[in-house]
Parts: structure tokens; sequence; C-alpha cells
């Protein structure tokens, strides 16, 4: 996993920042113990930390160093490392409208989430006029569904303004964890 953090802004009577001091604990006690002391990298504000377990709620702090030693700790920030999910079925057609211009599309979720929660979907949709999904800009991402409901595995298109009658649409989603 690798963590980033801003460099705090130092008024004209404060110390130069030498470095920084990155600690997490390991996931279940809420111990934290430095991972990473940067003594004299004061532009070192990234830090990967490997040797984590998928899914556990790792806690970080991170600490400044002056010429008076180390600061307090920062807020606590938690962090759950993990894969992305195992790519899912491609969507299933449900019903469609031609005096609405909608076409309603159900999938299943993945079958493993990476080993954390899944946030929710992207849903993507071709321009009809091929025969073949593009992967490029005939593309076009119509919905992201994210904290609303990501147990959500269905919905509803609009193609009215946007869609021609009579055109066969393919669809795909991507899950993000």
């Amino acid at each position: 996993m690798t963590v980033s953090w801003a460099a705090p802004t130092l008024a004209a009577a404060d110390l130069p920042i030498l470095g920084y001091v990155l600690n997490i604990d390991d996931g279940v006690t809420q111990d934290l113990l430095p991972v990473y002391i940067g003594m004299n990298r004061p532009e070192l504000l990234e830090y990967s930390i490997g040797d984590l377990s998928t899914g556990l709620p790792y806690l970080l702090s991170v600490q400044t160093i002056n010429q008076n030693g180390y600061s307090s700790h920062s807020a606590l920030a938690t962090y759950y490392p993990c894969v992305n999910p195992v790519s899912i079925a491609p969507p299933t057609y449900v019903s469609s409208s031609g005096d609405d211009m909608t076409i309603s599309i159900e999938w299943k979720g993945p079958p493993d989430n990476g080993g954390c929660a899944v946030l929710g979907y992207r849903l993507y949709r071709d321009d009809g006029s091929t025969d073949q999904f593009s992967g490029d800009a005939l593309d076009t991402q119509i919905a992201t569904m994210s904290g609303v409901d990501p147990s959500l595995v269905s919905h509803t298109i609009d193609l009215s303004g946007t869609g021609t009658l009579g055109f066969i649409y393919k669809f795909k989603v991507l899950v993000f964890n």
C-alpha cells in the first residue's frame, strides 16, 4: 500500500522540517510503530508499505521531524489494503421501452471482492453503431454507482437524447473496491 501526505504550512518563526515519520499499526491492535523514518528527506511525501494483510484496517499517522525532535502524531487515518476485485460477467438484458428510450440491465457482483468491500460500479455503453465494444472514446461512461448502495446490481439507462431507436447497444460494468 502506498501512502502519501502533504507537507504542513510553516509560519516564519517555525523551524524547518527535516523529515517525516510514518507510523502504522498491525491491523489489529491499534499500537502504532514507525514503519518509515525519513530524517533529512523533507521532500519525500510518500511511502510504500509491504507485508500487509488484505482487508485488515490499518491505522496510520505522520509526524514531522525538526531540530527539536518529533512532532505529535497527525490525526489517525484508516486504510484497507486490497487488490482489484475479480472481473464480473457482462450485464444481462432485463427490459426496454422504445417509447421511453430506456434499457434496463442487471449484473452479478464479483465472485471475489479483492479483500475489501465493493464500493460501487461504473457502467459503460458503446455508441450502438458497431458490432464490437471499441474500448475507446466511443464507449461512454453512463453511470457511477458508488456510495449510494454498492449492493445495487441493476440499472435503467435513459437513452433519450443520446440514443437511436433500433440500434443495438452493448454495456459493460466495472466493479471497484
